[in-house]
C-alpha cells in the first residue's frame, strides 16, 4: 500500500507543476512577456482600458547634445539672475535678448511668460509639447539632472 500512496502522490506533485506552469505562462504573456533590457515595469493605477498602451520612452540624450543643453541652461539661468539684478524681476527669452543680457534667442530652451513669477521662472525645452527635441521632449520643463540640465 505505501507504493500506491508514493505513486499517487508523486503524480499529484507532477499535475501541481503543470498546473503552476500552465498558470505561469498565462501570467507571463498577459503582462507583455519579459521586460526590454533597461526599462523599469510600468506600474498601473486606476482603471484603464484593455487597449491602452504606455506612451513610448523618449530617446537617450547623446553626450554631446547633454553638454549643448547643459550650456545652454547655464547660460539662461546667469541671464535670467542678471535680470533679477539689473531689471528687477525675471524675463522671457525674448527679453532677455532686448535687454542684452542674452546675445541670441536660444534655440534649445525657451523661459515662457507663463511660468515667470515674482521668485522664479522655469526653462522648458523648445517645440512643441512631446515632440522630439535635442534637450528632450518639447515644452518640458527642466529641472536639475533632467533633459540634460545642470
Amino acid at each position: 500500500m505505501k507504493t500506491a500512496s508514493r505513486g499517487s502522490g508523486l503524480v499529484a506533485l507532477l499535475i501541481s507543476l503543470g498546473v503552476i506552469a500552465v498558470l505561469g505562462v498565462i501570467v507571463f504573456s498577459t503582462l507583455g512577456g519579459a521586460p526590454q533590457p533597461g526599462s523599469l515595469p510600468t506600474v498601473v493605477t486606476g482603471a484603464a482600458s484593455a487597449s491602452a498602451k504606455a506612451p513610448p520612452a523618449p530617446a537617450a540624450i547623446s553626450a554631446a547634445s547633454r553638454q549643448a543643453c547643459q550650456a545652454d541652461t547655464a547660460g539662461l539661468r546667469a541671464a535670467e539672475d542678471e535680470s533679477q539684478v539689473v531689471l528687477g524681476h525675471y524675463s522671457t527669452v525674448a527679453e532677455l535678448v532686448s535687454h542684452g543680457l542674452l546675445a541670441t534667442p536660444s534655440t534649445l530652451h525657451d523661459v515662457p511668460a507663463s511660468t515667470l513669477t515674482a521668485t522664479g521662472y522655469q526653462i522648458r525645452t523648445l517645440g512643441p509639447a512631446g515632440s522630439p527635441a535635442q534637450c528632450g521632449p518639447g515644452a518640458t520643463p527642466v529641472t536639475d539632472g533632467s533633459n540634460g540640465a545642470s
